[in-house]
């Protein structure tokens, strides 16, 4: 019987026969695992497509058999086949490995054989799928106090960090609340983070499957936009999401709620520099340092933080002049206030960087991303070896 824990395979079963349909679905039921089958002499490749298995079995005695194998080899290359010969199929066996399948297995069915070989493709199959890590950076976007613009910041460094680099960019909502990188993009998510919920095990296909590509050619994992669909993930699913994440592209942007909860210790844990950003003003200030001292004094947290002035020259807000003086720490980037600008990306559903990236504030966001981004191979970061013991000191 399989682990409690592992996730449900599918078998997509192809055949004409509803008796084999019924000798796989009895081993299958023993071992967990789930079967597929639409029982057709005639079986469409959009058909098998649609079925998102992890495992193909074609039985031989179809019709065109060969030619369904061949292409779907070529045009689903991530769902490995298996094919299904009784004796008399035999000497065909060779010309479906030939076109593409991975193996086969003999009907009647032989239990022991049959699991041993799925089994077998899928432990492949992970295998080569598990990709050489190109991790370049992780960026998380913090701030303890709300309306200080952090998913503005987010959403526009995500953009300027593909711009500027051509790499594929990850941008992900970290939080267990209502989307606003959606609306900052005009986004409606196909699939958000609030799906994962009641998942038991998350793997990268999973992942992917969540994540939706934005006409500026960045990539974002979301939040749902509908209050009905809200659900709480807790900390070891995030692990795994961020894990994912990180593994999918060379760079990663997450912005974050202003709440020092587990999620965000999960997200700074696995990020290589944090943004934390804080307006000119007493109480984000004071907010900005108490995170910025916690990120900083903590041995056992690596990620580094910066600290990033948003809205410099606000009304009311304190002066440039004495703003180092007042942190008592290096400013890493200041951004000018522009709230003609930042309301108009808002309501149009378009980051500034793309409808004005001559402005002020879009310049200010492209030399931030520039600095942040390593020059070289021996800048480049990991995050395989990070300890994960980090414990915010005002959590109870």
């Amino acid at each position: 019987m399989a682990e409690s824990t592992s996730r449900i395979i599918r078998l997509a079963v192809v055949t004409s026969s509803y008796d084999t349909v019924d000798a796989v679905r009895r081993v299958a039921k023993k071992e967990g695992w789930r079967v597929i089958a639409k029982v057709s002499r005639h079986y469409e490749l959009a058909t098998l497509a649609q079925q998102r298995a992890d495992v193909a079995i074609i039985d031989l005695a179809n019709l065109d058999a060969l030619t369904l194998i061949e292409e779907a080899a070529k045009a689903l290359p991530e769902m490995p086949i298996v094919v299904l010969a009784s004796p008399e199929r035999f000497g065909e066996l060779q010309r479906a490995i030939l076109v593409g399948a991975r193996g086969f297995v003999r009907f009647p069915v032989v239990a022991s054989e049959f699991v041993t070989m799925i089994n077998n493709i899928l432990t492949e199959q992970e295998q080569e799928e598990a990709p050489a890590s190109q991790h370049t950076l992780c960026v998380a976007v913090a701030g303890l106090k709300g309306g200080v613009g952090k998913s503005t910041i987010a959403t526009n460094l995500a953009i300027a960090f593909h711009k500027r680099s051509h790499a594929d960019v990850i941008l992900v909502e970290a939080h267990n609340n209502l989307s606003d990188l959606a609306l900052m993009l005009n986004l409606q998510p196909r699939h958000t983070l609030s799906e994962l919920a009641n998942s038991r095990t998350i793997d990268t296909r999973v992942v992917k499957a969540m994540v939706q590509k934005h006409e500026s050619g960045i990539y974002v994992l979301s939040n749902t936009l509908k209050a009905e669909e809200m659900a709480e993930l807790d900390q070891n699913t995030w692990n795994q999401v961020l894990l994912h994440v990180n593994e999918m592209a060379p760079i990663v942007v997450i912005d974050t709620a202003p709440t020092p909860d587990l999620v965000l210790s999960e997200v700074l844990f696995q990020s290589d520099k944090s943004l934390i950003i804080s307006t000119p003003s007493v109480p984000s200030l004071r907010r900005a340092i108490d995170l910025y001292d916690t990120i900083s004094e903590d041995e056992s947290i690596q990620v580094e933080p910066y600290m990033v002035i948003n809205q410099l020259g606000m009304p009311g807000g304190i002066a440039e002049k004495h703003l180092k003086n007042r942190l008592g720490k290096e400013i890493f980037c200041m951004l000018p206030y522009d709230p003609a600008l930042a309301t108009l990306a808002m309501n149009s559903g378009v980051p500034f960087v793309l409808s004005q990236p001559r402005s002020r504030l879009s310049r200010g966001i492209f030399e931030m991303a520039d600095r942040l981004l390593p020059q070289n191979e021996h800048e480049k970061v990991t995050s395989s070896s990070r300890k994960r013991t980090f414990s915010l000191p005002w959590r109870s």
